[in-house]
């Protein structure tokens, strides 16, 4: 397992980063935006000694592996890692959206954003202690993290205007992000019992004959209500969850040694080309590539 002791700026071309060090932004070192213009497969195994990593979902449904196992990240919510805690981004799929906070324990007597030493404490304290690692963004978090892209992207670099514009802006986000984590857990809205009752039967037999009319008709509404509120539940719709679960089923298989050819027919694809191509768009690699990995 890697073991991260710096943030690298250059991260593939993938993210639209903001080095927040420049603005002398002491406790959140940095704030990134994603642009996946293709899929990516995700990293290894790590953790950050000193920072709190947090990603705010935008757009798509992004798995998460930890120590606990497998989390699902969807619209809205918030998964964050504390420095001991191992995680890794499963995959990166084309058009994910993710804002990205990384908040740093300041050293050598340095306080957050400048605050007094209680000040700086109470979000050292908060980062450092929260319980869960996903979590529903208050309705603070997204124009938070969107007025601190504006205050980086304008204003003369190092003006005094624009270190407070900034200042001003990460102040709002570190407090915004304190009142998600401090909240109880509560049920996410609309969702529909009858709906989780169809994603748990796709997880728990992904190579059965699923349709949209007959998953409707056996949740009782209609397919437009389906795919509105399976949507709403897991970031994807009916058809693309089925993929998506088959593929990660498939490749448990493969990585395991079962022929591609036989896995392809067992999660009810055409063809082994076919099941290359879905394979490769929801993974980032072939089967052939996977095969032999543990």
């Amino acid at each position: 397992m890697k073991v991260k002791k710096s943030f690298i700026y250059d991260d593939g071309g993938d993210w639209q980063v903001f080095n927040l060090q420049r603005d002398r932004c002491e406790g959140l070192t940095m704030v990134a935006r994603s642009k996946f213009r293709s899929v990516r497969y995700g990293d290894e195994m790590h953790v950050h000694r000193r920072f709190v990593e947090m990603f705010l979902c935008m757009k798509g449904c992004v798995r998460y592996e930890t120590e606990e196992g497998e989390v699902r990240l969807l619209p809205e919510q918030i998964f964050a890692s504390r420095p001991d805690q191992p995680h890794r981004r499963i995959s990166s799929p084309k058009g994910m959206c993710l804002y990205r906070a990384v908040f740093s324990i300041p050293q050598d007597g340095k306080n957050v954003l400048g605050l007094s030493a209680a000040e700086s404490r109470f979000f050292v304290d908060a980062f450092s202690s929260f319980s869960r690692r996903v979590y529903d963004a208050s309705p603070r978090v997204r124009p938070a993290f969107e007025r601190l892209f504006a205050a980086c992207e304008t204003g003369k670099t190092r003006s005094v205007s624009r270190m407070l514009n900034v200042k001003a802006a990460a102040l709002e986000l570190l407090l915004s992000l304190v009142e998600t984590m401090q909240c109880p857990r509560q049920a996410r809205v609309a969702l529909n019992s009858r709906v989780e009752s169809v994603v748990r039967k796709i997880d728990g037999n992904p190579a059965a004959d699923y349709s949209v009319p007959l998953l409707a008709r056996e949740s009782a509404m209609s397919s437009v209500a389906l795919n509105r509120i399976f949507k709403r539940l897991t970031g994807l719709t009916p058809h693309a969850y089925v993929m998506d679960v088959r593929i990660r089923h498939a490749r448990r298989d493969i990585e395991s040694g079962l022929p591609i050819s036989a896995v392809a027919a067992k999660y009810r694809f055409p063809s082994a080309s076919h099941f290359s191509t879905v394979f490769r768009r929801i993974i980032g690699r072939s089967p052939r590539d996977c095969r032999g990995i543990s």
